[in-house]
């Protein structure tokens, strides 16, 4: 995930110094916003030793989905799915999200702790207008269950509005640094526990215990959101018990391949047929028996993820039409199943 600019800084700050540069990560997954793509250069130029066991997914029909995604064929991977009922067509916008947000809180019912719920459950969109509004809708149906309580409070910032109760999920979207205490990762994940004019009192977890944290007014608009639903970006690096997916129009191998392989033991995708197909086909599909509509949209849907591949952005080597076999440098590179 780190941007070429980024990487640069690094290498050049470690060839002054004579230290080696390690890199690790998974070429196949989303790449940063920006200049990118050295990391696959240099994996296939240099090639390193690489994870061949999957340790993230703890079942078999996990394992062989990511497998599948892993290797571009994205129509296996989804019909096998399928075939485990861990796929379902939806037949519009609102059957669709009406079965996200159910998935979604039947999970999240089965938690034993708030922390487990944030940090065990989630939805997931590579669209953010549609995380937006699964945002809304799970903050809805948790508020209704009794998760989140107390009245709303508005923070205001640069023409933005955000309302968070106590209760609410919440997700730092842009780090926020600070002087005297530990900065707030872009991804951090936690709950609010209190709010007045001037900000919010959160608590979050990570691999080192539980943290009661707090954001200014102005940071709970710029640097946060709800955090029921998430891109696929916000996800890529954690993992999660179960995760409900909005399939969407526009995935690429790589946004497949990573919404498909966060989760440990469930994950159930939703497709709305109308993001697949249009005009007269839709008109047909809507028409026809379950299981026709079913198969018809997974193979258009698998054939469009395919065709856009893997992101992959181009290089300055590429643009300038020069080969890497010249680069000075060693790496050694570990594929992350």
């Amino acid at each position: 995930m780190i941007p070429a600019t980024d990487l640069a800084t690094v290498l050049d700050w470690s060839a002054e110094r004579g230290t080696t540069v390690t890199l690790i990560g998974d070429h196949r997954q989303l790449q940063p916003v920006g200049p990118a793509g050295l990391f696959a250069h240099f994996h296939a130029a240099r090639p390193g030793p690489e994870l061949t066991e999957n340790l993230r997914q703890q079942t078999a029909l996990g394992r062989e989905c990511a497998a599948f995604l892993r290797d571009g064929n994205p129509e296996e991977a989804l019909y096998l799915l399928a075939d485990a009922g861990q796929l379902v067509v939806a037949t519009g916008q609102v059957h669709a999200e009406r079965i996200l947000i159910e998935a979604w809180a039947e999970r999240a019912s089965r938690t034993t702790s708030v922390a487990e719920r944030v940090r065990s459950v989630a939805i997931e969109s590579d669209r953010n207008d549609q995380v937006e509004s699964l945002n809304d809708l799970a903050r809805a149906e948790a508020r209704s269950r009794g998760w989140v309580t107390g009245p709303d409070v508005a923070f205001r910032a640069k023409g933005a509005v955000v309302q968070y109760a106590v209760g609410d999920q919440i997700v730092i979207t842009k780090n926020i640094n600070r002087r005297t205490r530990p900065t707030l990762a872009n991804g951090t994940r936690g709950v609010v526990t209190g709010l007045d004019d001037d900000g919010v009192s959160i608590t979050y977890w990570d691999g080192h215990g539980q943290h009661e944290d707090r954001i200014t007014a102005g940071q709970a608009v710029r640097n946060a959101r709800h955090g029921y639903a998430m891109t696929t970006h916000k996800l890529q690096g954690q993992t999660l018990d179960s995760l409900v997916i909005d399939v969407g129009p526009d995935r690429d191998l790589s946004s497949a391949y990573v919404a498909f392989t966060r989760h440990r033991e469930d994950v159930l995708a939703v497709v709305n047929v109308a993001d697949i197909v249009e005009g007269p086909e839709l008109e047909r599909l809507m028409l026809a028996t379950a299981s026709t509509r079913r198969d018809a949209v997974i193979a258009t849907a698998a054939r469009a993820i395919a065709s856009r591949g893997f992101s992959n952005s181009e290089t300055a080597h590429e643009t300038l039409g020069r080969s890497f076999d010249h680069v000075p440098i060693s790496v050694s590179a570990q594929t992350l199943a």
